[in-house]
């Protein structure tokens, strides 16, 4: 079909009538724009031949870019040569072997290679902001590609390489490869083209300064511009024959030929004409019936010219005859098998020469009726051919406005697809909107029913409102009545506690004066001691050996009946001096435990209670380092946390009431020479009764004790409970594992938790803490300082299984349950008697526990007093510590 093109990948389209040697691209994207004469392309573009290697053709591409203004159009060119050898099975196979779609289908990859290494170049084109296209041609021979190129498209400025980068020296001039040097003989002389290589500018092969081809002739200039579209062929010889010049017949004016009459003999159509004067009445004949011959010839030339209407007649100057090649361009045709216009040869300015009579004719004095007929023949074909051409011309024309207007209807098409895509495109996003409108109107009648449904909700609160409003206010009236008589009934409440409190101190007083406090003492096994013997024992209280002060009163280190005791002296000026005098002697004397201070005796007269001394002081001094001593390591802290809980517990468990401590902290932790933990300082204790088994016991006090370890439902409702001393234990904990300071320091940990940096938290004075363990007990301490009593775990069950194995972990993070592995055993598991493990343990009428067997013994012995305290026994029944007993058989 007339115009068809051939489908280019990279945006372009390349005509059809290309060499026999090139193949054509898959698909259609867009047509080339139609051949134009050489020096019609734009001035401002700059084509660029580049190889498939990036590396050999990034730096001649970076020397164009470096090069070039910015306002030019740059394309990248590339001779795409199609594989004729394709791999199959581990061998090359030639195409013709192998099935068509097989060497399509690799033909399309390696195009598709192509693509991906022009598009390389075009990011670096990209980069450097210039804007570039490619163009691809295939051809099986790279130099005719171009050249081919040059002629088609007119371009007029090319730039290429000279030849590979390995080749390149300072002394190079011209081109090197045969590509290059081909190109450098074939290309159009339009064409001006520069020569890199590795980066360098080798020569440049300057272009002519009129870019169009000037006709010689009317006949000419129609020929030339179609020649010069890049759009003919060389037309087929018969086979057989060989390739010969072409002389095109065309008609030269009169006056023109008898300029190019000249005396020289020649030989045309195969007669030589004597010189004059020479012609005998034979050779006249001759002549005579040679020109009729050549009439005749003329004249059925002339016939087919005029019948076939656009054939070009060729004149072959050895034969002397004339034949049509409309047939061979037929043929021509046929073979490119695209229908693409094609026009003749043109031949040389010497060939059209010989257009007017020969010479040697007009030379001769011919008067005779033969040669006016044969200037007659002359002229009347001149005209016929005259004709002929013009027709040609317009069915070149013809031609040429069909190409244009196939191409134009193909462009059309493509449009027209292309908008029908739009189209479904459009619609199916106008259907997805619809559907999406849809949705919310539906949506939207929704809303509006919920919001009628809330209006209706809304005018029926509002009178609930206003009812609620006239209710509020009578029970505002009747709060301020009541409010009124609360205050009323505190002040009642004061002076009746005024009174109250008169008659406790008369109480007091007479209790004293009686020497109660005495009898009571002895009543409790405990030793009394005279006010003589404390000053005694103290140096006169001394204050070198004051060991501790506080509003409760003072601490002296004393020697008394050769045993070292603390004395601890209370204010015996106010109440509370002598309230916590009886409250902690009336606790220490019920209860008896390896972590409990050992309470040693009493001196009423004076209000001191005589404790055994601790020389390592309070667990506040050695986590303040006091006096520059080492600080504790990890494994210590997590054994006195161990102990305090074991104390605890006991506390919590003991018969008929339960203990609180009330005043837990470390300062009233107190170490002993081998750092173990014993915790004193009863005087704001409190026994709770079990009366009732689904509340929980509480004492209704005031608040007192260090505010940061003070319960803060304690503090808020004067309620204390044993949960009491769970958040106290949950602050001490933290304290052990951060050495920070009591204040705040549950926020700190748990931002710290929560932002995953708890290693930065723990104290690193203690050494290498065992994260997992550590985590373990940050959590156990954090769930102990929940502000709702009833979060906070059980003691017994819950952090006794997190600390206790953590007591048995020495520094280097190892543990075991086997005492004759010389490892570390809690000292209150053993047993004070026998010193082995206790597998039974009793709690006997001193507060310790033995183990059963061991007691018993005692007992059997006729030993009536205590091993620890040397007192005697008020009774000899034995209670099971089953508290002590679960904790020794998980420890194990």
């Amino acid at each position: 079909m007339a115009g068809s093109s051939t489908p280019n990948p990279l945006g372009r389209r390349v005509p059809e009538s290309v060499p026999a040697t090139a193949t054509r691209w898959p698909e259609i994207v867009e047509e080339l724009p139609e051949s134009r004469a050489v020096g019609e392309e734009e001035e401002e573009k700059v084509y660029v031949a580049l190889p498939l290697e990036v590396k050999e053709g990034k730096e001649t591409l970076q020397w164009v870019l470096k090069n070039i203004s910015a306002d030019e159009k740059l394309v990248i060119l590339h001779i795409h040569r199609p594989p004729q050898l394709i791999p199959m099975m581990g061998a090359m196979v030639p195409v013709r072997q192998l099935e068509e779609h097989r060497v399509r289908s690799y033909r399309q990859q390696e195009r598709m290679k192509v693509e991906t290494i022009l598009d390389e170049y075009l990011d670096i084109c990209s980069k450097s902001k210039f804007h570039a296209e490619k163009l691809v041609f295939e051809m099986n021979d790279v130099s005719n590609g171009i050249v081919e190129l040059v002629a088609r498209l007119g371009i007029a400025k090319l730039v290429m390489g000279a030849a590979a980068d390995r080749c390149y020296s300072k002394k190079m001039t011209s081109p090197k490869s045969k590509t290059a040097i081909a190109v450098q003989q074939k290309a159009h002389l339009s064409c001006k083209i520069w020569f890199v290589c590795k980066g360098h500018l080798i020569c440049t092969r300057d272009g002519a300064i009129d870019r169009t081809v000037t006709p010689e002739s009317p006949s000419f200039s129609s020929s030339s511009r179609s020649s010069q579209s890049g759009q003919l062929r060389s037309m087929s010889l018969p086979q057989g024959q060989t390739e010969k010049p072409n002389w095109v017949i065309v008609p030269i004016p009169r006056s023109t030929s008898e300029k190019m009459i000249s005396h020289k003999k020649a030989s045309v159509l195969g007669l030589t004409f004597p010189s004059p004067g020479k012609l005998t009445a034979t050779q006249s004949k001759i002549l005579a019936e040679g020109i009729a011959s050549v009439t005749n010839t003329c004249e059925g030339c002339l016939k087919r010219l005029q019948s076939s209407g656009n054939s070009s007649y060729i004149f072959s100057p050895n034969s002397g005859v004339c034949s049509s090649s409309s047939s061979s361009a037929r043929h021509d045709d046929e073979e490119s098998g695209s229908g693409s216009r094609r026009l003749p040869h043109l031949l040389s300015e010497e060939d059209l020469q010989f257009s007017s009579p020969p010479p040697e004719l007009e030379a001769y004095d011919l008067t005779s009726d033969v040669y006016e007929r044969l200037q007659e023949v002359h002229l009347e074909s001149e005209k016929l051919k005259l004709e002929s051409y013009k027709e040609t011309c317009k069915r070149q024309k013809a031609e040429s406005a069909a190409f244009d207007a196939l191409r134009k209807a193909k462009q059309v098409e493509y449009q027209y697809k292309a908008v029908l895509k739009k189209k479904q495109e459009v619609d199916e996003v106008l259907d997805f909107e619809r559907k999406d409108t849809e949705k919310v109107k539906k949506e939207r009648d929704e809303y509006v029913q919920e919001l009628q449904k809330a209006r209706d909700r809304e005018s029926h609160l509002m009178a609930q409102i206003t009812d609620t409003e006239h209710v509020v206010k009578e029970f505002e009236e009747k709060l301020l009545k009541a409010l009124n008589k609360l205050q009323s009934l505190r002040t009642e409440c004061d002076r009746l506690k005024q009174e109250r409190d008169i008659a406790l101190q008369e109480a007091e007083v007479l209790l004293q004066k009686k020497g109660e406090a005495s009898n009571r003492a002895k009543n409790l096994s405990f030793s009394v001691f005279t006010y003589s013997e404390l000053a005694e024992a103290t140096g006169n209280f001394d204050d070198s050996l004051k060991i501790g002060e506080g509003g409760y009163g003072s601490v002296f280190k004393g020697f008394l009946r050769h045993t070292m005791v603390a004395i601890k002296m209370l204010n015996s000026q106010g109440m509370q001096g002598q309230e916590e005098f009886h409250q902690e002697m009336e606790v220490l004397s019920m209860v008896r435990h390896p972590h409990l201070v050992t309470l040693i005796g009493t001196c009423p007269e004076a209000w001191a209670l005589i404790y055994e001394y601790l020389p390592r002081r309070s667990l506040d001094d050695r986590l303040a380092c006091k006096g520059n001593t080492p600080p504790l390591p990890w494994h210590v802290r997590m054994r006195i946390a161990a102990e305090i809980c074991s104390a605890l517990i006991f506390l919590h468990s003991s018969k008929p009431h339960g203990i609180v401590h009330g005043d837990l902290k470390p300062a009233n932790i107190l170490l002993d020479a081998n750092f173990v933990s014993k915790l004193g300082d009863f005087g704001i204790s409190r026994l709770l009764g079990r009366s009732n088994v689904t509340e929980t016991p509480f004492w209704h006090t005031i608040p007192k004790g260090t505010l940061p370890y003070m319960d803060p439902e304690f503090v808020s409702s004067g309620d204390i409970t044993l949960h009491s001393d769970v958040y106290s234990f949950g602050i001490i904990l933290l304290h052990l594992l951060t050495g920070m300071p009591a204040m705040g320091i549950i926020n700190k940990v748990k931002d710290a938790v929560h932002e995953e940096q708890l290693s930065l938290m723990l104290d690193s004075s203690a050494g290498n803490w065992p994260y997992d363990k550590a985590k373990q007990v940050v959590e156990l301490a954090l769930r102990c300082c929940e502000t709702s009593r009833k979060n906070r775990p059980d003691l017994a069950r819950d952090a006794w299984r997190v600390l206790m194995p953590m007591a048995n972990m020495n520094d280097c993070g190892s543990s075991s349950g086997s005492v004759s592995q010389g490892m570390f055993v809690p000292s209150y598991f053993i047993c004070p008697i026998s010193k082995e493990l206790m597998k039974d343990p009793q709690i006997a009428a001193d507060g310790f526990s033995y183990e059963a067997e061991a007691i018993r013994r005692w007992f059997d012995s006729g030993h009536n007093t205590s091993p620890m305290t040397n007192l005697r026994f008020a009774h000899q029944v034995l209670i099971p510590n089953r508290a002590l007993r679960c904790a020794i058989e998980e420890w194990k």
